[in-house]
């Protein structure tokens, strides 16, 4: 069997790669034994062309002839479009591999937001049993009764500012955990 070689329009026109990606393959050092020159043209063996660069399905699928350059035998395409399919699969398998992965990553990190949202709802209950127990006594304090006086009402209204500014602080807090666990969310569906 001889050896067939191809010119680099030609392979390009087979690989349905560009020329100069052609021309760049023939130059490399390892690619010197498959090449050859012949009245200023470069000529490249079909056979280790198509171990870099298969045959596209359109010419796999004529089973088109490459008998400008190559006179007495010729390769069967089909071995050709064999291994390409098999490239096919095995980048569709490493495909699926990689975004099984990105699925786990996302549910781990939506399992982690989850948690600490968990976690803030506790801190939330233990924050908010502190202030039942700082409630004053009297829920009014601008009511008197009979024998208070006027220090009893304003340690009363101090005891209400305390209770109003623990309150605050409670929706505050309870607002910035909101927010952060909208923003761990957002995160987690944008950039995981």
């Amino acid at each position: 069997m001889s050896i067939q070689y191809v010119q680099l329009k030609e392979a390009s026109e087979l690989t349905g790669k560009n020329e100069m990606t052609i021309r760049r393959l023939a130059k490399k050092p390892e690619s010197k034994k498959y090449v050859k020159r012949e009245e200023k043209k470069i000529l490249i063996n079909a056979e280790y062309l198509y171990k870099h660069y298969p045959p596209t399905p359109k010419v796999v699928d004529q089973q088109a002839p490459i008998q400008k350059s190559i006179q007495n035998e010729q390769e069967p395409i089909h071995v050709y479009r064999q291994e390409y399919i098999q490239n096919l699969l095995a980048a569709k398998d490493e495909t699926i591999k990689f975004l099984n992965s990105e699925l786990e990553s996302r549910e781990r990190t939506l399992n982690q937001v989850l948690e600490r949202n968990r976690e803030q709802n506790i801190i939330m209950q233990s924050l908010q049993d502190k202030i039942v127990k700082q409630l004053p006594e009297n829920p009014h304090p601008n009511t008197t009764y009979p024998g208070e006086g006027k220090v009893q009402i304003k340690r009363k209204k101090r005891e209400l500012d305390k209770f109003e500014m623990l309150m605050a602080g409670v929706a505050i807090l309870s607002g910035i955990a909101l927010l952060g666990f909208i923003g761990l969310m957002v995160y987690a569906y944008l950039y995981k």
